[in-house]
Parts: C-alpha cells; structure tokens; sequence
C-alpha cells in the first residue's frame, strides 16, 4: 500500500471505521476507544455517523458515504480506505465510475482525528500553580517522577489501547 496523496484536479474521499482518540466510558463498560464510521473529503466536508462501542458494519459505513454524497450533491473521483477489504466491497458496489485505492496513510482522516480530540480536551483548565495548594515544589517532585517515567519507557510495552488502572491506598501524610 502507498501513502496518500492529492490527485491533480480530482475530489478525493477519505473513509472508513477509525477508533476514536478520545476515551469513553459508557454505563456498566469499562472504558475504551469508540469506534467512528467516518468519511473526509480532502477539500474539508466530513461526514461522520454515531460514536459507537464496538465496530460497527460496512453497510453503515456505507450508508454514511451515501448521504455524503446527497448533502454535497456530488461523487468523489477517488476514494482512499485503508480496509482492503472494504476497497473490494466500494469497488464491487461503485464499479468503475469511482476509483477506490486501499491506501496506508489517510492524511486528511489523521488531520480530521487530531482536531477531534483537540476539541474533546479543550476546556479551560488552569495552570498547575494556579490550583490552590499547588507548590513550586510539589511541581518539582511531579516533574522528576515525569521524568523517571519517561525514562522507564514503559511504551514499549504497551499500545495506546492498554488501560493502566493504579490502585493504592492513601498517600504519606
């Protein structure tokens, strides 16, 4: 599979199901990444249907690539998933009016991904030092164990998928 690319003078679509970078907690589940049934046209419309725990069908997938096209009132002249599996699936049902290329990096998905999360984290959160009873050295001490943290490197063992859970009774006086 290749990268993604612009295709001179052609309106290409980007879809697919993309875990979403936010972490949700649904009543009575444990938390997670949900799973989101998207569509991004690199000329910047998204299409995307509900949040949902667990991955959905290709027919939703589907679904919502064909609304897009009725809200926008036209076909894309290519379109890039990452699924080969679901690039059979759109080239059976589009036949040869649409390119469909199963492509590694969706870039217009990734942009529409991080200011998803972006937007789900911004809130306005103060300072460190501006949180009452915050000290400049409890800070320090926070920075150092950041730092044995990092150099720990525990990524190595662990995905963005892993769920750390810290149990521990109460902290020294």
């Amino acid at each position: 599979m290749k990268g993604s690319r612009s295709v001179s003078g052609a309106d290409v679509w980007q879809g697919g199901w993309f875990e979403s970078p936010i972490w949700v907690t649904k009543k009575d589940s444990r938390p997670g990444h949900p799973w989101l049934p998207l569509w991004v046209s690199l000329d910047g419309h998204t299409r995307s249907g509900s949040i949902q725990m667990e991955r959905g069908s290709d027919e939703d997938l589907l679904s919502g690539l064909e609304e897009m096209i009725v809200e926008l009132g036209r076909k894309p002249n290519r379109i890039e998933v990452r699924d080969p599996t679901l690039a059979r699936l759109l080239s059976d049902r589009l036949g040869t009016e649409i390119d469909v290329v199963p492509t590694e990096r969706l870039e217009g998905v990734e942009r529409f991904l991080d200011l998803f999360a972006k937007e789900a984290s911004s809130s306005d959160i103060p300072g460190a030092l501006e949180v009452r009873g915050v000290t400049v050295e409890a800070m320090r001490r926070f920075a150092e164990a950041a730092r044995a943290f990092y150099q720990a490197a525990p990524w190595r063992h662990l995905t963005n998928r892993d769920l750390i859970e810290i149990r521990a009774g109460a902290p020294p006086g």
